[in-house]
């Protein structure tokens, strides 16, 4: 595998721990109505986590603090849930990987390719 792929997979199963943290972070910060204070109990926090997805379709992940704290705000900043949030980070990252191993191909490509490519380029833009 290239060294982008796997950092590539580095990335996705950080954004995955981050993801399981996230959940974890809007389960808390998430304000509740209530006529009545008292302690949350894992059953309500079991009801908020598969109330917003299938548990089958999520998992945990741990983070810390500050991140936790950051992605919050950027969340908030935002107008969206710390997931969605999550989710336009992991796209964000999959192209910037995309580009730049195809940045690395194009470099190194010799000048009669990189020719024959732009003559390509050239022709696909004419029929446009």
């Amino acid at each position: 595998m290239t060294t982008w792929a796997n950092q590539l997979l580095l990335y996705i199963a950080l954004v995955a721990l981050v993801l399981g943290i996230a959940v974890w972070a809007l389960t808390f910060a998430t304000p509740r109505i209530s006529m009545q204070c008292r302690a949350l109990s894992l059953d309500d926090l079991q009801i908020v986590y598969t109330g917003r997805m299938p548990s089958a379709d999520t998992t945990t992940v741990r983070l810390r603090r500050p991140d936790s704290e950051r992605l919050s705000a950027l969340a908030k900043s935002k107008q969206k849930t710390v997931v969605d949030v999550l989710h336009d980070a992991i796209d964000a990252l999959e192209r910037q990987e995309f580009l730049r191993g195809l940045s690395e191909d194009h470099q190194r490509l010799s000048p009669a390719e990189r020719e024959a490519l732009l003559a390509e380029r050239l022709a696909w833009d004419q029929m446009a």
